[in-house]
């Protein structure tokens, strides 16, 4: 929902980040986006160590 190249992944992305150390599971839902996309954002994910509480589907 919303406008393209408006940031919402990015919002999105920085919200999981955030929520390390928290008592919750994060969901990313990635559909209609390109495989490299994906990839990147689980890099990211991986990077900053919030994969221990996130989903991506």
């Amino acid at each position: 929902i919303g406008d393209r190249s408006t940031g919402k992944s990015a919002i999105a992305l920085d919200a999981i980040i955030n929520q390390k150390g928290g008592d919750l599971v994060c969901i990313y839902v990635a559909i209609g986006q390109k495989a490299g996309k994906v990839a990147q954002t689980l890099g990211m994910l991986e990077q900053f160590g919030a994969m221990e509480h996130t989903i991506i589907v």
